[in-house]
């Protein structure tokens, strides 16, 4: 006999539990009773309330800035994916485009395929105008190079000598096309002014050593004024400055003068200084051994400089305290060259100033 006992015949002999039972149906009450008696199968259910005031429902919170912006980056991410698909689509895919004021009244046109003749007049208008525009700017600038060379020209053969310096010692006011040159057309203009100036003038003179000295300084003067004129007129203080007079509905202020007056003035002290060592290392040298049958020694050039001091002395008391006595060429330089230099170069500063406004309008106007 097997003594071990029988699970019962609804239970799962494997786990031990009973298989789930369908749910149990409720009479109707009014089947059997006729709705006399509360049928007992019937729970008591709750009847919603009879004017009972509504619960206010609260508004929901709004969420934050950092999660709308959030969700503004989501969205500008799926809109991108989504131009990114459908650039990729192949070109019979892609939607033909047309006109909403005109639907229905003209073809749509292919962005893929080339436009006709007579559907490329507009484009072909607007080519031939930026070219001719193109052609006027070039006309425009070859004149301004020309004009500045003309005057660079005309100056430096007119050079003349100040009174109570020394006689070899001259002044002329080329720098001012030269300069005007660089700031209106690019610095590279006012540096092909000076080859050429110089390169016709080597035709009418054999004193190759002044022409030399006058290139090495003029091309720094132009390119130290060009570039501290362009930094300063770009800078964070002018720019400041001009949006400071547009947010506050001021009149337009030309800042141009000024910055050409302060890159100028920096300017020709550098050159200034500049001449005294080029002039003793580079002039005088090359005068004592080329130009020594004219007189141009060191006694000769001394006695020069000492002569025009003693017609200054005499003149400007005051200059003897500074200097007493004119031993050396050195001393000689600094008295006499830089300041000239200084004067010079200055004075074609101001004359650009004033000048370069007109010009440079004309040069690039649209």
């Amino acid at each position: 006999m097997d003594y071990r006992r029988r699970p019962p015949e609804n239970m799962n002999p494997r786990n031990g539990k009973y298989p789930p039972q369908p749910p149990r149906r409720e009479p109707h009450g009014d089947s059997h009773d006729h709705g006399e008696k509360p049928n007992k199968y019937i729970k008591n259910r709750q009847q919603p309330p009879v004017n009972q005031p509504k619960k206010q429902q609260r508004h929901k919170a709004q969420p934050s800035g950092a999660k709308r912006y959030n969700e503004y980056l989501q969205r500008e991410k799926q809109r991108e994916r989504f131009q990114q698909k459908a650039e990729q689509k192949k070109p019979y895919e892609k939607a033909k485009t047309q006109d909403a004021e005109t639907k229905g009244t003209l073809p749509s046109q292919d962005l893929e395929t080339p436009l006709e003749d007579k559907d490329n007049l507009y484009l072909a208008a607007q080519g031939e105008k930026t070219k001719a525009e193109k052609k006027a700017d070039i006309i425009r600038k070859i004149l301004v190079f020309v004009s500045c060379f003309v005057f660079s020209f005309v100056l430096s053969i007119f050079s003349f000598r100040i009174p109570l310096t020394p006689s070899h010692v001259t002044i002329e006011f080329s720098a001012f096309g030269e300069l005007l040159a660089a700031l209106c057309i690019h610095p590279l203009a006012g540096v092909a002014v000076i080859f050429l100036k110089n390169g016709i003038y080597l035709l009418f003179t054999s004193n190759v050593p002044n022409i030399a000295n006058k290139t090495i300084l003029d091309m720094l003067f132009v390119l130290l004024t060009s570039f501290v004129f362009y930094r300063t007129l770009n800078s964070n203080f002018i720019l400041k400055k001009l949006e400071y007079r547009n947010l506050n509905d001021l009149p337009k202020k030309d800042y141009s003068i000024s910055c050409i007056l302060f890159a100028g003035a920096i300017s020709c002290i550098i050159t200034a200084l500049a001449s005294v060592l080029t002039t003793q290392y580079i002039l005088l040298p090359l005068l004592y051994r080329f130009y020594v049958d004219k007189g141009a020694t060191y006694n000769m050039i001394l006695m020069d400089y000492q002569r025009a001091f003693e017609g200054l002395t005499r003149y400007v008391p005051i200059v003897k305290k500074i200097f007493p006595e004119m031993n050396n060429l050195k001393t000689g330089l600094i008295l006499y060259n830089f300041p000239l230099n200084v004067f010079k170069f200055f004075v074609c500063t101001v004359a650009t100033a004033f000048v370069y406004p007109i010009l440079n309008n004309f040069t690039n106007r649209d």
